[in-house]
């Protein structure tokens, strides 16, 4: 049985995969430090660039983020996007559909999981070659496959049961964790 992961690579475990990513997002948190190592951009309507954190800017430092990752948006003719709320949040409910592949450098690239779209988070050099060649290369991982059932005690929320297992689970270094919670109230 292939995992998710797998469905969404194209390849089992273990070997190589080459993926059209469907968005490549730039923000103001982490990954525009890609908008200094980007030469070119493979495909414009791929790549997003998001101001988020920072709205409105109440720094100098904010404020050179804000002209920098526009200026960036206007080289490359990029979809740009300010204020609309947080912008993986904002992409989840508005934009990234089940079967997508949103490549990203923040930390909450997973969230895509919860309507059957695939995040992956790169370090800032990986996503300017993405942003530059329009393509992810990636060894498909190991993945262990938790089904969850069952009822959260009162105050629970999912995140404390995922954040628990998290704590308790060893040897899982390197391999994706998919979390299947299909009756999980």
């Amino acid at each position: 049985m292939s995992t998710f992961i797998e469905k969404m690579l194209g390849k089992p475990a273990g070997t190589a995969a080459t993926v059209t990513p469907n968005y490549i997002v730039i923000n103001d948190g982490v990954s525009h430090r890609a908008v200094d190592e980007i030469t070119a951009v493979a495909d414009r309507d791929r790549v997003w660039v998001i101001y988020d954190h920072d709205v409105p800017t109440g720094t100098p430092q904010g404020s050179d983020r804000l002209k920098k990752n526009l200026m960036f948006a206007k080289k490359y003719g990029c979809r740009y996007i300010q204020a609309k709320g947080v912008g993986y949040q904002y992409m989840l409910n508005c934009v990234v559909k089940p079967g997508e592949i949103v490549i990203g450098a923040g930390s909450h690239g997973s969230i895509f999981g919860a309507i059957g779209a695939l995040g992956i988070n790169v370090p800032i050099p990986e996503l300017a070659r993405i942003a530059e060649t329009g393509r992810y290369s990636v060894m498909v991982p190991e993945t262990v496959c938790v089904s969850v059932t069952g009822q959260l005690k009162k105050g629970t929320s999912v995140m404390d049961a995922a954040f628990t297992f998290l704590k308790n689970m060893a040897g899982i270094e390197g391999k994706v964790i998919e979390f299947y919670c299909p009756n999980l109230t």
